[in-house]
């Protein structure tokens, strides 16, 4: 039972350093199965919610960068603003 739990421990220790591949491999449905699923649909939720997160930041930094140049034709504005979209994407 020692050897499933430490390789459990590695998998979450590795998820925490945001590396989603590490995966469970779960081998049997006893509580010890159920926790290595459970860490793995952890995993991927944690995995789908920060990459959501990304996209939602980048969407408002972009937004918010063409709203704060909206009403300008000064060439030197324009090319800042499109540096700082670029910074974005």
């Amino acid at each position: 039972m020692i050897i499933p739990l430490r390789k459990m421990i590695n998998v979450a220790e590795n998820i925490s350093d945001l590396n989603f591949d590490a995966k469970v491999e779960v081998e049997s449905q006893d509580e010890l199965g159920q926790l290595g699923v459970a860490i793995n649909k952890m995993s991927g939720h944690l995995e789908e919610n920060l990459v959501q997160l990304q996209e939602d930041i980048e969407n408002t930094l972009s937004s918010a960068i063409n709203d704060a140049f909206k009403d300008t034709e000064d060439p030197d504005s324009l090319s800042i603003r499109e540096r700082a979209l670029k910074q974005v994407a």
